[in-house]
């Protein structure tokens, strides 16, 4: 396929190929509503959202082994866990700090806990980029989780985040449950955090209670307000974890938190290959990851977190560019953008052909084909009753191994 480069509605650069996307994604009346960032940071959060993970434990080593992953692929900046109040993390952060010195690193610090100076303290000691000042703001955490009001909400951003400026760090603000907080109060919030001295402010969906069109509006007010760098955080509760991060994206939000396989909190947060993809290949807007290491970056992580990747996962699962259905296999062989934005060795996948109940002759040819056997003519009506009726009873599609012992079955020629 021709790697020819077109320029898209959006100013960015991009293979040829790309013509394959909707057209109705560059309408004029939609693109004109955009407010895209120059700019796109990926901040991956997998090391500390994954182990919020109810499946998944780290090491101080499977961290770093993670970090290293994470920095071949390129993403912008790493966020390491909870190193004030996490011994591990700390440890972790050093790590990494040591052998990455200028890759981005960021810690949070949870603002509401009673021991925020002493972590501060900490996060002094350990240097990260960033420090993330979490602060809960919605009335759901205020009035029936720490019995406070919104006064004391304000001093103690107030405090935080003077108290981080004076050790010397950066700080980005984060109100927890932001896209639940009331507007008046929220502006009020990133008012006192940035009066203070903080330089980057997150929306942070953080109960996944937002919609698409929410959260870009919630964006657009704040990117309207504040001549700051902004960010988001969106949870995946609702499936809309991709859908509102990219409509953030949409309204001017630059740094897009992500997480490998989108593992995180609960049912976890927006994927970094679904968001990195979508951002370059849908907008234009260069994600800064190198996207063929995509899929080896997922699967990696599935081994070692002991978290399995979906076989239907979008781009990096095992079944992502899997055809089965007769004119599916016939068309994407012909011309494969017909169901092709893009080719699966952009991420690093590559496409299957999968036999059983609907596969048709296209379908059996291409699968014999990708295993380099052959079938008399004579013979095909007997191997596809065979395949049929080992899918009926398995209830899933024949191995490799299975296809070459009914091709040896049937004495046919093998065509190594």
């Amino acid at each position: 396929m021709s790697d020819r480069r077109v320029t898209t509605a959006a100013g960015g650069v991009a293979p040829a190929w790309l013509l394959a996307s909707s057209p109705y994604n560059n309408a004029p009346v939609v693109s004109r509503s955009w407010h895209l960032p120059d700019v796109v940071i990926l901040n991956d959060c997998t090391l500390r959202e994954g182990e919020q993970s109810a499946l998944v434990n780290f090491s101080a080593d499977d961290k770093l082994v993670l970090a290293r992953d994470l920095a071949d692929l390129g993403v912008s900046q790493i966020q390491t866990g909870y190193p004030g109040t996490s011994l591990l993390d700390r440890e972790v952060l050093r790590r990494i700090r040591q052998e990455f010195p200028v890759l981005p690193l960021e810690g949070v610090l949870l603002a509401y806990r009673s021991s925020w100076q002493e972590e501060l303290e900490r996060f002094a000691e350990s240097r990260p980029d960033f420090v993330n000042i979490v602060v809960a703001t919605s009335d759901h955490r205020l009035r029936h989780v720490f019995h406070v009001d919104r006064a004391a909400v304000l001093r103690r951003v107030r405090d935080t985040v003077r108290h981080a400026r004076g050790l010397g760090l950066r700080v980005a603000f984060s109100p927890a449950d932001g896209t639940r907080t009331q507007w008046t109060f929220l502006r009020r919030v990133f008012h006192e955090a940035i009066e203070a001295g903080a330089e980057r402010i997150y929306i942070a969906d953080t109960a996944g209670a937002c919609t698409p069109r929410g959260i870009g509006h919630l964006v657009g007010l704040v990117r309207r307000s504040f001549p700051v760098s902004l960010g988001v955080h969106c949870h995946n509760d609702f499936g809309l974890a991709l859908a509102n991060t990219l409509a953030a994206f949409e309204q001017g939000a630059q740094v897009l938190d992500v997480s490998i396989n989108g593992v995180g909190d609960r049912a976890g947060n927006a994927a970094v290959d679904e968001v990195a993809v979508a951002v370059t290949v849908l907008y234009g807007r260069p994600a800064p990851v190198s996207l063929e290491k995509l899929a080896r970056v997922a699967e990696r992580f599935a081994v070692d977190s002991g978290v399995p990747l979906g076989a239907i996962k979008p781009l990096v699962g095992a079944n992502a560019y899997a055809y089965k259905l007769d004119s599916h296999v016939q068309a994407v062989l012909t011309h494969a953008p017909t169901f092709e934005v893009m080719p699966p060795e952009t991420v690093g996948n590559r496409r299957r052909f999968v036999l059983g109940r609907y596969a048709g002759p296209n379908t059996v040819n291409a699968k014999l084909a990708e295993l380099g056997l052959t079938v008399l003519p004579e013979r095909l009506p007997d191997f596809v009753r065979r395949i049929e009726e080992l899918t009926l009873t398995t209830r899933r599609p024949p191995s490799d191994d299975e296809i070459r012992r009914i091709v040896i079955d049937l004495r046919t020629v093998s065509g190594n």
